[in-house]
């Protein structure tokens, strides 16, 4: 574990604010000479702690491609591990019409099974489940199985709240990016 000392997190809590940002503007907001915070930004992405992603709304707000999502809480069979899971993956692989309607999923842990949840979006709710039964379980049983999947939940979502600690929707994003007057110590770097 890497820590980060107080200029990093400023590079940090600069780029979080908005990722769009040359070394040069970080520099001259935080006072850190352009050439340390080149160092620390190349530093922090070769180390994985500094990624950049991109979340393009194709819910009602943004695109309209989506109006529904629910996540699916599917737990495995036993004796179905993480490496199982991640090896089979590896070896199967994705395809664009498997994965256009995953916008998130996670590997977990429910009562000793191993667990992934998958939040799902699709056009209408109903069609939701459609996907998961077509796209979603067909794929993890050529992965795992015909009988890997133990139990599966679903709890439909309305709307996100907070992504990656920082970015609240409705309170602190502006234009694609966090408002300027959000405060610097509402921004959650590292402590």
């Amino acid at each position: 574990m890497e820590k980060l000392n107080e200029s990093d997190k400023a590079v940090c809590r600069e780029i979080i604010k908005d990722p769009r940002l040359s070394d040069n503007k970080i520099s001259e907001i935080t006072g850190i000479p352009v050439k340390t915070v080149n160092r620390k930004r190349k530093k922090l992405e070769q180390n994985n702690i500094l990624n950049y992603l991109i979340h393009i709304e194709n819910g009602p707000e943004g695109t309209n491609k989506f109006g529904s999502k629910a996540q699916f809480i599917v737990t495995f069979r036993q004796g179905i591990t993480r490496k199982i899971f991640y090896e089979n993956l590896k070896r199967v692989g994705f395809s664009y019409h498997e994965i256009k309607h995953v916008r998130e999923a996670s590997i977990g842990e429910y009562e000793g099974r191993l667990t992934l949840l998958l939040t799902i979006e699709s056009r209408v709710q109903s069609d939701l489940l459609e996907v998961f039964n077509s796209d979603i379980v067909p794929k993890l049983q050529n992965m795992l199985g015909h009988e890997s999947i133990y139990e599966t939940r679903v709890i439909y979502l309305h709307s996100n709240i907070i992504a990656m600690h920082n970015y609240i929707k409705g309170f602190n994003l502006d234009n694609g990016k966090i408002a300027k007057d959000w405060p610097d110590d509402k921004i959650y770097v590292w402590e």
